[in-house]
């Protein structure tokens, strides 16, 4: 989901803040409807810009600039009501660890969710160690040992050789 704050330019610059939240993906006719509600006339008032934004993944709003392009922002939030809740959650993991700059950079990132994992069980370098340990047996740990493996370093030199990063969301 994503909502911004529509600001009428021209009312700003003579001191007064009237806008609208607006809820994306949003139609034409809709998106004409607030612009005319915020005062937008296209003869007085033609000029608007976004003062917030609202949204469910992480990492989104910062690539979203006072005047981005709601025809961009709608092709972003159609796709966006296209991922799966684990995609999703997947995509912010990524924007948090790897922040994008631009709406383009955000779009191409979905478009490539599949180059990225999500483990949202593995939330450090001890549960990173456990997981490729026992779960995947990259290594063996004979049994009379495991008791005083150090799954910590284990994971530590893991998150070195690997490309991951830990998230709130899991490792990345």
């Amino acid at each position: 989901m994503i909502q911004v704050y529509l600001t009428n330019l021209g009312k700003y610059n003579e001191g007064y803040l009237i806008g609208k939240f607006i809820k994306l993906p949003i139609k034409e006719e809709h998106f004409e409807k607030a612009l005319k509600e915020i005062g937008i006339d296209g003869v007085e008032y033609e000029e608007y810009f976004i003062t917030d934004v609202e949204s469910d993944i992480s990492g989104l709003s910062e690539a979203i600039t006072e005047y981005t392009s709601i025809k961009v922002l709608n092709e972003l939030a159609e796709r966006l009501e296209e991922l799966s809740e684990s995609d999703a959650d997947k995509l912010s993991a990524v924007l948090e660890s790897e922040r994008k700059s631009s709406i383009t950079d955000i779009l191409d990132t979905i478009d490539n969710l599949d180059n990225w994992s999500l483990y949202a069980d593995v939330n450090d370098e001890k549960e990173l160690g456990y997981y490729y340990a026992d779960e995947l047996s990259a290594i063996t740990i004979p049994d009379n040992i495991k008791p005083y493996f150090d799954y910590e370093a284990y994971g530590r030199d893991l998150t070195m050789s690997l490309s991951c990063c830990f998230t709130s969301y899991g490792l990345v």
